[in-house]
């Protein structure tokens, strides 16, 4: 019985055996059907896939031919070149991207990686600043006012700035209205001289409860002290003026809101007496009335009767009297009054 071969079991006639013509047409069949395998892209190589049949071998490379150019089957036409993606790239192409610019991306020049590499935290000319490992970094004294200060120059100038402040010879000027300076000794005298107290010529200071003191007032826009106020007010107690326009009925009744002690009236001429009758005016008492001159008795002095009085002091007000032709209560005569309290 012949051996087979390993791989593909091609029959090998023993030297015993005769060499049948249909044995060899049978390994010729065979290996003519493994010359034209089925390719399956399916199974990925390993490590370990050094060697195999031709369907396995040509399998392993049609994945990775896949996975290559990222196509769904081997057969796929990929979508570049590997020589068009050497030119791309610029890696032994004549066709490269241009190098970056200040208004167009593009790839980094050699100049600007040597100027990158060369980023230090040394206080260096022409090169960037790249922060130590504690984020500090070195710059140069200053020289033009827009220059950035290190820590050196600044620690000299406060220093010297302290020398010459604590100079008896270079004093700051006092202050003025128009510039900072030290405090005078007189503006001193003046703000530890502020009192709660109205002292002529010091300043005003607010007492523990907020409150501010000042002397009577003697001008329009003066301030004024509570005793001031409390006194106007008081006295704006004592008395009322009015002023009224006659009617010509014969009683009238001025209301006031109370009772007055004493009522004082006359006509806008300043006329309290016409002629050798008229009364338009005169000063009234509670209970006693202001009589007509022509009314002789004297008991219509406590009794109110229009026809012999012209003012009297009633609950609330006084009552005024238009019976006679000159009165106080004449139609359109104008009067004032002063009603005390």
């Amino acid at each position: 019985m012949p051996n087979l071969t390993p791989n593909y079991n091609l029959k090998k006639p023993l030297g015993t055996e005769s060499a049948l013509i249909s044995v060899l047409n049978e390994n010729f069949d065979t290996i003519d059907t493994a010359l034209k395998p089925a390719v399956s892209d399916t199974t990925a190589p390993t490590s370990s896939s050094t060697s195999g049949l031709l369907a396995t071998v040509l399998g392993w490379f049609a994945n990775r031919i896949k996975a290559i150019t990222g196509k769904s089957h081997w057969y796929d036409a990929p979508p570049t070149t590997l020589s068009a993606a050497a030119n791309h790239m610029g890696y032994g192409g004549t066709s490269r991207h241009p190098n970056a610019t200040t208004s167009t991306s593009g790839f980094m020049s050699t100049e600007d990686k040597v100027l990158l590499d060369n980023a230090t935290a040394e206080a260096y000319s022409g090169r960037l600043i790249k922060r130590d490992s504690s984020g500090r970094a070195k710059v140069a004294n200053p020289s033009n006012s827009q220059d950035i200060s290190n820590k050196a120059y600044v620690d000299t100038s406060i220093n010297n700035t302290m020398t010459e402040h604590t100079n008896s010879d270079s004093a700051h000027p006092k202050a003025t209205k128009s510039i900072s300076g030290f405090m005078s000794a007189d503006d001193k005298k003046l703000l530890d001289a502020a009192t709660e107290s109205y002292i002529a010529n010091t300043i005003a200071k607010r007492d523990s409860g907020g409150r501010l003191r000042v002397a009577s007032p003697s001008n329009a826009y003066d301030a004024t002290p509570k005793t001031y106020v409390d006194d106007k007010v008081k006295k704006s107690n004592y008395f009322i003026t009015g002023d009224y326009t006659g009617d010509g009925n014969n009683e009238r009744t001025i209301s006031l809101g109370f009772t007055p002690s004493c009522v004082i009236l006359m006509d806008n001429w300043g006329i309290s007496q016409s002629g050798t009758t008229g009364q338009r005016g005169g000063m009234a008492l509670p209970g006693l009335n202001c009589m007509y001159r022509n009314s002789a008795d004297d008991y219509y002095l406590t009794a109110w009767d229009y026809r012999k009085c012209y003012l009297g002091i009633v609950t609330n007000g006084f009552m005024v009297s238009g019976y006679q032709n000159d009165n106080a209560n004449m139609d359109g005569q104008r009067y004032y009054y002063v009603a005390f309290k």
